[in-house]
C-alpha cells in the first residue's frame, strides 16, 4: 500500500499481502499476520503514528493495530462488519479519519459512526443525525468540526460529534452533475472527493475537489451557496490519455500539516501530474515526478509469478503493451509454454484442450442419471 518512516525504521504497508515489512539498517523482517484470506484486497487503507499502525481491512476480516515499540500485532472484530458493506451487489467502503484519540469509521449506507479508542481500542457509536446522509464516502477534519462527503446524494454535511450540531449544504450549480466512467452514466453517487480549507489572514475559503463530480466547487460556509472554483490548470474533463483509464479528474492531496493553509497538491488523474497550488491566490507550479527508467525495467517480470494469485501471466503495462505482446518484444521473463501449463495446472485440471469437451460429457451423464 504504501512505505512510511517512523523512528529511523521505514515500515511497507500491505494491501494485498498477509504481512508487514520492516526495513533498518538495509535488512527486511517480516510481521506476519494471520492467515484469514487467500484473495487479493485484504486491506484498503491505514492510519499511522509514532506509536501505533493500523490496518483497515477490505476482505480481511479483522481491523490490525501493529504497536511500534512492542511489534505486538492485535486484531479488532467488528469493524470490518461496520464500516465495509456488499450492497446490491457492489461492496462499498465509508470513510475513516483520526478525531482526537480516536479512529472514526463511517458506514456506506446511512448516518452511522463508530468511533474506537487507539490506546483501550474501547468503541462506541454515534449517528450524525443528518437527513441526507445515506453513507459517507470521506471524512474531513476541520477543527471540531467533520465534513461529511457523500457515497449517495448530492448533499455535503458539516457535523460536530461533540455538540451535535449538523449543517447540510445542497445548494449546487445547475451545471453540476455526477458521472460514473467509464459508462459516462450520469448518477447521484460519489460526487465529491476531498475538502480544502484556508484560514490564512482571517479569511476561510473552502474548495471541494470532486471525485466522480465534473468539477470543483466554492463553498460559502453562511450563506450554504457553491459555486464552480475555476481550476487555473489546464484541466479537460478526462484528459487525452484514455489508454490507463482514470475514473475521475483526480483532486486535492492534503498532508495533515497543509490542514487549514492555502498551500496544497492538486493530482491530475488523466494525464498523471502532480502540481502544487495556492487555493487563495490559484499560483501552481507542477511538481516533478521522475522515475529511475533502468531500474524499472530491471524490475519487470513479464511472464513469470508476480503474486500467489498470479502464478503466470502478463500484465499491459507501460513496458509491456497488447502490440508488444504481439510482437514478441517482452520486457522481462520471455514466454515459456512449458512453465505456463506448469502454472495452470494448479487452478485447472485441463490444460490439453479439451475442458469444454469433459464439461459437456460431465454435464450430459448427469442429466442422464435423472
Amino acid at each position: 500500500m504504501r512505505a512510511v518512516e517512523i523512528k529511523g525504521k521505514i515500515y511497507v504497508l500491505p494491501r494485498n499481502a498477509r504481512n508487514l515489512l520492516i526495513i533498518e539498517d538495509k535488512r527486511i523482517r517480516k510481521i506476519e499476520f494471520r492467515f484469514e484470506i487467500s484473495q487479493a484486497g485484504a486491506f484498503y487503507g491505514c492510519w499511522y503514528s509514532e506509536k501505533y499502525i493500523f490496518l483497515f481491512p477490505m476482505r480481511y476480516p479483522f481491523l490490525i493495530r501493529f504497536d511500534i515499540e512492542t511489534e505486538k500485532v492485535q486484531y479488532i472484530d467488528g469493524i470490518r462488519q461496520f464500516n465495509v458493506r456488499n450492497t446490491n451487489g457492489e461492496w462499498r467502503v465509508g470513510g475513516t479519519c483520526a478525531y482526537e484519540n480516536e479512529l472514526l469509521f463511517a458506514s456506506p449506507e446511512d448516518s452511522q459512526f463508530l468511533l474506537m479508542d487507539m490506546d483501550t481500542l474501547e468503541s462506541r457509536m454515534l449517528s450524525s443525525n443528518a437527513k441526507s446522509n445515506l453513507g459517507t464516502q470521506g471524512i474531513v477534519p476541520d477543527g471540531d468540526d467533520l465534513w461529511l462527503l457523500p457515497l449517495n446524494g448530492m448533499v455535503i454535511t458539516r457535523w460536530n460529534p461533540k455538540t451535535g450540531e449538523v449543517r447540510e449544504y445542497s445548494d449546487l450549480p445547475q451545471d453540476f452533475k455526477s458521472v460514473q466512467w467509464p459508462y459516462e452514466l450520469e448518477c447521484g453517487e460519489r460526487p465529491f472527493g476531498n475538502v480544502a480549507v484556508s484560514k490564512e489572514n482571517g479569511e476561510e475559503r473552502i474548495v471541494i475537489s470532486p471525485s466522480w463530480g465534473n468539477m470543483y466547487l466554492t463553498l460559502d460556509r453562511e450563506s450554504g451557496k457553491l459555486t464552480e472554483w475555476e481550476i487555473p490548470l489546464a484541466f479537460t474533463n478526462r484528459g487525452k490519455n484514455g489508454y490507463f483509464t482514470a475514473s475521475g479528474l483526480g483532486g486535492f492531496v492534503i498532508a495533515i500539516p497543509q490542514r487549514g493553509k492555502s498551500g496544497c497538491r492538486i493530482w491530475y488523474a488523466p494525464e498523471r501530474r502532480l502540481y502544487d497550488i495556492n487555493i487563495n491566490t490559484k499560483e501552481y507550479k507542477e511538481v516533478e515526478i521522475v522515475f529511475d527508467y533502468e531500474e524499472l525495467e530491471e524490475h519487470q517480470s513479464g511472464f513469470l509469478k508476480e503474486t500467489e494469485w498470479m502464478q503466470y501471466c502478463l500484465n499491459e503495462d507501460a513496458f509491456n503493451s497488447l502490440k508488444d505482446l504481439l510482437d514478441g518484444n517482452i520486457t522481462g521473463k520471455p514466454f515459456d509454454r512449458e512453465r505456463q501449463i506448469k502454472a495452470f495446472s494448479k487452478v485447472n485440471a485441463n490444460t490439453d484442450g479439451t475442458c469444454g469437451e469433459e464439461i459437456h460429457r460431465f454435464a450430459k451423464e448427469k442429466l442422464m442419471q435423472k
